[in-house]
């Protein structure tokens, strides 16, 4: 037996030197087919000059420590050899390695002063992976036990993360007693190379028994980091947890990432085998990174086509556009016209603006509806959850405030103390619905007042003092704190809000349930229609077609090609009449968010003079009619946020026009909203002649377009000298009102004068104080 034991010895040593022997040539064949790679300039390929610019790279990770990272276009692995790519991507362990090796070897060969310089700063090489990744695209939904020990891309949104450690890579031993000085390398299931045994492991004795001592400072570190990504919130299957994945980075990828990024992350999935026997046989499972990549505001939207920019266009030429995409929104609401305005302005949103002095001003707008209960507001925030690419939902009474902001806690294994993001954090640049918001206590509602107004969220607390950004709009309904609205009470009264949190909202809607006969009966037969035919989709699939989750990203062959179609312009399956009943058209949710996403793509408008005018004179007007009102507890106190609101509508309105500059009627399309939302009266009058009346874009009975209103600067001079001298004329015996002073004017003239002439002149005039307006009639001054 001892013989046989013996024998039995022998073999597996042999065995195990000959897969150690192949393992070894088998790498360095890799390394030389990889060494070529990299050298190869026939194929189009230039990655000698991108490893020239790896000293740059190296210079902005810090001056010591760390990686310089090559980028590898995945796909030029199969142009190079087909199949190559496939092979590495199944088995990174085998290829990732040697690749790295020939990277090293290149640049010593190639560009010996670099390589020096990254050995002298103790910069490792490395090799990261882009490009299309096909099937093993996925969210952490797709990661299964298939995806094990394969190189993958991730996308998702980091949702936790702890500090940056130390890892030991090469520990360095000192026998006092021999005067020997040893080294001892520690790989672990992190590492793509072979494990070493007992990593981390600090030896004490040699072999010989003498005691070693531990040198901390001569030996090798580097950076590890870990951190969770989550699936998106709107990507995630309706009523199911959102999946996630913890990530390791390491070198240069630590501290990339915060919570409340959206990114990619090429990574190998591994299991962690701990120390411990395991009698189930389930390991923890994380994402070893290899490549993280921050995703725009565009992602996972679909593409546009060129038809689809030519509807886009049309829609937006037409006379009426406001109120065709308004009534757009939830078209099964039957109603809230009003309403459904504003949260349309919200998805176009405002111009954001960030000063040299540091100051923060928002463009996302801000809406709360308050009302009755089954008025459809719950309904309009499932609607702008489904038509917005980036949203988040929550409830008052299920949200906390650390829940909504972000939050501290301590990690079980680990113990480490980690920063987790809450739903504004999470909702960064997109929207955050929150329904039943007058079920949230005092304190919940404080902790969302810096992220409404300076959209960050302020973390000082367990020794972390960190600001994440929290850029989203917030659209929040809430009931009133009686059930149903009170005539007798105030707004703030009526929902028990302060002051100091309704002023961060631009516009705050009451909807109330006041029903007549001929009212009802539309809601009734609104409200019936859908039961009595099978619901379809503007595409024609079913109503919740759209909402099924895949878990891989990559569209497949079929998919790309349903894509290739252009998006229907106009629903067929919901029919919206008006008080006459007779139908109006609106546009598919498809269509919306392409028209909502290329118009936000276009340069921000800017504001022309005569809009800026309008806006200081109509929210002087709002301040002296709240100053006036003899109940003055009853109307919502206007402060200069009102101001900003008015130009963050008057911005989304020229948006959706696609116009370049914010016009008068813009200013006045945003006044007249918020005017009828704190159910204050609207004078369209301004004193400017070519101000167009608040949504009234329309051409004539033809559907002609209106001339395009004349900018000061742009009219003659000597045409404007002309027509400022006899507006003189006309004022020198009486005040008079704009339609009688063009008449004058005209009767003056041997040309006729266009009321955008007359409103150039006037705006010329008043400038330099010779005309002024007041009670919607024109003074001579001096």
């Amino acid at each position: 037996p001892a013989q046989a034991s013996s024998c039995c010895l022998q073999q597996d040593t042999v065995a195990a030197n000959t897969r150690g022997a192949m393992a070894t040539e088998f790498a360095a064949e890799q390394k030389e087919r990889f060494q070529r790679f990299l050298l190869d300039t026939t194929k189009g390929f230039d990655y000698l000059s991108a490893i020239s610019s790896l000293g740059k790279q190296a210079d902005r990770e810090g001056e010591t420590g760390g990686a310089a990272r090559l980028d590898v276009k995945i796909h030029d692995l199969d142009r190079y050899q087909p199949g190559l790519a496939a092979l590495v991507m199944r088995f990174p362990a085998k290829y990732v390695p040697p690749f790295e090796e020939a990277l090293k070897l290149v640049v010593a060969e190639e560009n010996q002063k670099l390589y020096q310089d990254l050995l002298r700063r103790q910069k490792a090489l490395r090799v990261a992976f882009v490009g299309q990744f096909g099937r093993q695209h996925v969210t952490p939904r797709g990661l299964n036990s298939a995806m094990i020990n394969r190189l993958c891309l991730v996308r998702g949104i980091v949702t936790k993360y702890t500090d940056a450690r130390p890892k030991l890579l090469t520990s360095i031993h000192f026998c006092p007693r021999t005067g020997v000085v040893t080294d001892k390398v520690h790989r672990d299931a992190t590492s793509l190379a072979p494990q070493t045994a007992v990593p981390g492991f600090v030896q004490r004795l040699d072999e010989d028994g003498n005691e070693l001592n531990f040198e901390w400072g001569l030996s090798e570190y580097k950076d590890t980091q870990k951190f969770t990504i989550q699936e998106m919130p709107e990507h995630a299957p309706s009523g199911a947890l959102p999946r996630y994945v913890d990530v390791i980075a390491e070198d240069d990828l630590v501290h990339k990432v915060k919570p409340g990024d959206r990114v990619e992350i090429t990574g190998v999935y591994r299991t962690l085998v701990g120390s411990q026997p395991n009698a189930s046989g389930v390991f923890n499972t994380v994402l070893i990174s290899n490549c993280i990549r921050q995703l725009g505001e565009d992602i996972k939207q679909a593409e546009l086509k060129p038809a689809d920019v030519e509807a886009i266009k049309n829609i937006a030429s037409k006379p009426g556009t406001f109120e065709l995409l308004s009534r757009s929104i939830a078209p099964t609401i039957f109603g809230h016209e009003e309403v459904k305005k504003g949260l349309l302005l919200l998805l176009f949103g405002g111009a954001e603006k960030n000063l040299d002095n540091g100051t923060h001003l928002r463009g996302d707008i801000n809406i709360l509806l308050i009302g009755d209960p089954s008025c459809g507001k719950s309904q309009l925030l499932r609607f702008m959850l489904a038509v917005s690419p980036h949203a988040v939902s929550t409830t008052g009474r299920g949200a906390s405030g650390v829940g909504l902001t972000a939050a501290v806690t301590r990690d079980e294994l680990t113990k480490e103390r980690r920063l987790e993001a809450g739903a504004m954090v999470l909702g960064d640049r997109g929207i955050v619905c929150i329904d039943e918001f007058d079920k949230m206590s005092t304190a919940d509602r404080t902790a969302i007042h810096e992220v409404m107004e300076q959209q960050t969220v302020t973390i000082a607390k367990a020794g972390i003092h960190t600001r994440l950004n929290a850029r989203c709009s917030v659209v929040a309904a809430a009931n009133p704190i009686y059930g149903n609205w009170d005539d007798s009470l105030p707004l703030s009264k009526n929902v028990n809000l302060p002051d100091s949190l309704l002023s961060r909202f631009d516009l705050v809607f009451p909807i109330r349930d006041l029903g007549s006969m001929e009212r009802d009966r539309k809601i009734a037969q609104l409200v019936m229609e859908p039961m009595t035919k099978r619901m379809q989709t503007d595409s024609g699939t079913d109503i919740l077609r759209n909402f099924v989750h895949t878990s891989v990203i990559e569209p497949d062959v079929k998919a790309a090609e349903a894509q290739e179609a252009p998006t229907t312009v106009f629903s067929t399956n919901h029919s919206v009449r008006d008080e006459a009943g007779e139908i109006q058209e609106v546009v598919t949710s498809d269509f919306l968010r392409k028209y909502v996403r290329y118009a936000k793509a276009r340069p921000v408008p800017k504001l022309s003079d005569e809009a800026i005018e309008v806006m200081a004179r109509k929210y002087s007007e709002l301040r002296e009619h709240v100053q006036a009102s003899q109940n003055k507890e009853a109307e919502q106190s206007v402060t200069t946020r009102a101001l900003e609101a008015i130009i963050r509508l008057g911005t989304a309105h020229a948006r959706l026009k696609l116009n370049s500059e914010v016009e008068v009627s813009d200013i006045l399309a945003a006044c007249e909203l918020m005017w009828k939302s704190r159910n204050v009266p609207f004078d369209n009058e301004t004193g400017l002649p070519d101000a167009t009346p608040a949504g009234d874009d329309h051409g004539d009975d033809d559907g002609n377009q209106p001339p395009r209103k004349k900018r000061r600067g742009e009219l003659a001079r000597e045409r404007l000298d002309e027509i400022s001298l006899a507006v003189g004329v006309a004022l020198q015996t009486d005040p008079m009102l704009i339609d009688d002073l063009l008449e004058s004017v005209n009767s003056a003239l041997a040309e006729e004068t266009s009321l955008e002439e007359l409103g150039i002149a006037l705006v010329e005039l008043e400038s330099l104080g010779r005309v002024t307006s007041d009670d919607g009639k024109w003074y001579l001054l001096g």
